[in-house]
């Protein structure tokens, strides 16, 4: 290839990735900022903050035990980071929205703009006596652009060239360029229609994030109930245990009364 194609072949390429944005922002509601959902950090304000007696043992720790033996001494924020974090079923509610938004991507690579060059050389060999003479006799190279809009419209961008062995045929070099644009007036016309599925992709994705949002609150609301109802338990068995303490101390104190003969 001479130095010439080459610099005809680079100036096609050029030329069609020029076009490529001009299509792109063509597309209507194909990159638009959907209110998409998923798990935010809590903010905790300073009316629900948590009492500093209010823990699962009797000592709040920040740090676990290295042993893997006997309760840990955690606090309710730290259970639900636990929960979590090993929760199986979270894991796998975790990997739905991002399924989801495969199928979006998918939905949107309809109306992705697709490129395709072609680049050919007819070659003519004669012979003139003993020696074979071989020389190029032509040289194509083409270049198309198309992309489908949502409107329903099929944009084409076309450019060719032709180059000829100057040493043959003379030099005779041509360069040609099309546009073709192609309106759907029935079938597949307006963006309701042609958006339909990636709008639906959209949704799924949405209701997807909903869901695994749902799914956490239940899980946190969860723990956190059974980390209040530990407490309370905690709590009753503090107080029964204070009670028989108590009712050990009358009975140690009637006893005494009677050997002293105090009571009968």
């Amino acid at each position: 290839m001479t130095i010439k194609e080459m610099r005809m072949v680079v100036y096609i390429l050029i030329t069609g990735f020029m076009f490529m944005p001009l299509f792109s922002c063509a597309n209507h509601d194909l990159h638009s900022n959907e209110d998409y959902v998923g798990l935010k950090k809590a903010s905790v304000s300073s009316e629900r903050q948590r009492p500093d007696n209010l823990i699962l043992s009797k000592k709040k720790s920040s740090r676990r035990e290295s042993s893997t033996t006997g309760p840990l001494d955690i606090s309710i924020e730290e259970a639900i980071l636990l929960a979590l974090d090993n929760n199986q079923a979270f894991r796998v509610e975790r990997l739905d929205p991002q399924i989801r938004q495969t199928f979006e991507m998918q939905e949107r690579a309809a109306f992705d703009p697709t490129l395709s060059a072609e680049y050919s050389i007819s070659r003519e060999s004669e012979a003139t006596g003993e020696t074979p003479l071989s020389k190029i006799k032509e040289t194509d190279a083409e270049v198309e652009i198309s992309e489908f809009l949502p409107t329903g419209t099929q944009v084409k961008l076309e450019i060719s060239t032709d180059l000829t062995d100057p040493y043959t045929s003379g030099d005779q070099n041509s360069i040609r360029g099309g546009i073709s644009i192609t309106q759907a007036l029935l079938r597949g016309f307006g963006l309701k229609v042609n958006l339909a599925n990636l709008r639906q992709a959209r949704l799924d994705t949405l209701a997807s994030q909903y869901e695994l949002r749902g799914f956490a609150e239940s899980l946190v609301a969860e723990v956190e109930k059974t980390c209040w109802d530990y407490t309370l338990a905690q709590r009753r068995i503090a107080i029964f245990t204070d009670s028989l303490r108590l009712a050990e101390d009358q009975l140690w104190e009637t006893q005494e009364r009677i050997k002293i003969g105090k009571l009968a």
